[in-house]
């Protein structure tokens, strides 16, 4: 790692990239005539031969992965490998500002150099790649809560919801979102909007938490330090599908804000499932820190409640003759299992293996029985058809080598799991 006055390489692969006026520290694993013997870790000033001070150790060549912190401040710069001090050296007189790089050679032999994660923290330049504490925010709403249409026909919000959503909602027809992009395809800041023309989701369903950015980040001429954006998409979709469209949206986002490298997130419900699609597909390259809020990462119970009764799908639409409503408008069982993304929010084999006792169907005459997990997806079949293989597939994906949800591998990920109500952990089938 090298803090230089200016860019540039040095002539041999022995000089590791170093140019005059330069400090760095080196992790080096062969002996050159002008190194101290053995294996060693070194802060170094203007080449490769001239070592301030070094220390050996053996942990630079040992093929494990390692952890390596070099600080500045005041004249002092320190290393630590493995969170543990290693060495400093003080009288280092870097200037205000100075090009950071990192660099490896082996001149004409082979060794692999690898570099699993990066971060730096301090002071940089405004125009630098590193201000992320205000860059833009992506709220990724939940399951049903986008609004739909069909050409100018808006066919799914429901307090105006269509007359024919059989017809409507059924996927062999392609429904669109609105608000996402301005006319000319520039992804639409919500801070710039007037509060009439914000986009907030089915009913409204999305206000407080859309005004609640808005009004945290408000400066005092009534302009705002982040951008807010919300990201509609087709709520019948995979997750899958839905997350390579996000994937769409904050690249244009971060193509519009040519200062900013990465975004935050924030994901309610099924969108928590739109961003592990994400993850698992295209890594945190461009995502600075995820908040879900109420994701059933491994389903519930309720979603099949809700695809074989007459409930809607999400709590805030509570009133149950608003409910029958939408059954009567073709919002039915046969049309809300044919949802993909409905199948992907059904209880998942490690939810079954934790709650067993939890499944059961009832074979009459008041007599119940508990189901093992091969009957249990196979009721499933019957209800979502090919939709439940999909589902299972889908949720294999966003697994690690651990067998636990991408996100959680994340450093910057934040989850809201409850909101202090009695939650459905359990279902009867009666078949």
């Amino acid at each position: 790692m090298t803090f230089s006055p200016e860019t540039g390489l040095g002539s041999n692969g022995e000089d590791l990239g170093f140019v005059k006026g330069a400090f760095g520290v080196e992790l080096d694993s062969y002996h050159n005539a002008y190194d101290p013997e053995g294996k060693h870790i070194a802060i170094l000033k203007d080449s490769t031969r001239n070592h301030l001070t070094y220390r050996t150790d053996a942990r630079v060549d040992d093929s494990e992965w390692h952890t390596l912190t070099v600080t500045y401040s005041e004249n002092v710069l320190k290393v630590y490998l493995d969170d543990n001090f290693a060495l400093s050296y003080d009288e280092i007189d870097l200037p205000d500002e100075f090009y950071l790089g990192i660099s490896a050679a082996t001149g004409a032999g082979r060794n692999k150099h690898l570099i699993k994660d990066f971060i730096f923290e301090g002071n940089a330049s405004a125009g630098s790649s590193f201000a992320e504490d205000n860059c833009p925010i992506i709220i990724v709403p939940g399951v049903m809560g986008s609004r739909l249409y069909d050409g100018d026909n808006q066919v799914w919000s429901p307090n105006g919801a269509n007359d024919n959503l059989a017809k409507y909602l059924q996927m062999t027809n392609e429904l669109s979102v609105r608000n996402n992009y301005d006319d000319n395809g520039v992804p639409l800041n919500q801070a710039l909007l007037s509060s009439e023309n914000r986009e907030y989701g089915a009913t409204d369903i999305y206000k407080g938490l859309v005004e609640g950015i808005l009004t945290r980040f408000e400066n005092d001429d009534s302009s705002y330090s982040r951008g807010v954006y919300f990201f509609s998409y087709d709520f019948r979709k995979s997750s899958a599908q839905s997350a390579m469209e996000l994937d769409k949206y904050i690249q244009a986002i971060l193509e519009n804000n040519s200062e900013y490298r990465k975004v935050d997130i924030v994901a309610h419900s099924m969108g928590g499932l739109v961003m592990s699609g994400y993850v698992s597909k295209f890594g945190t390259e461009n995502i600075n820190k995820i908040i879900t809020v109420g994701t059933p990462y491994e389903g519930a119970p309720k979603l099949e409640n809700s695809v074989l009764t007459k409930e809607v799908l999400d709590n805030s639409f509570k009133n149950y003759f608003f409910n029958k409503g939408l059954f009567l408008l073709g919002l039915n069982t046969s049309l809300k299992a044919s949802f993909p993304a409905l199948a992907e929010l059904a209880p998942t084999r490690m939810y079954f293996d934790e709650k067993e006792k939890k499944f059961m169907k009832y074979t009459g005459e008041g007599i119940f029985a508990y189901l093992d997990y091969e009957g249990y997806r196979e009721i499933n079949d019957r209800i979502f058809g090919i939709n439940n293989q999909n589902a299972i597939n889908f949720h294999n994906s966003i697994k690690d080598a651990t067998g636990l949800n991408v996100l959680l591998g994340m450093e910057n990920s934040y989850f809201a799991v409850g909101i202090n109500q009695k939650t459905i952990d359990g279902i009867v089938f009666n078949l």
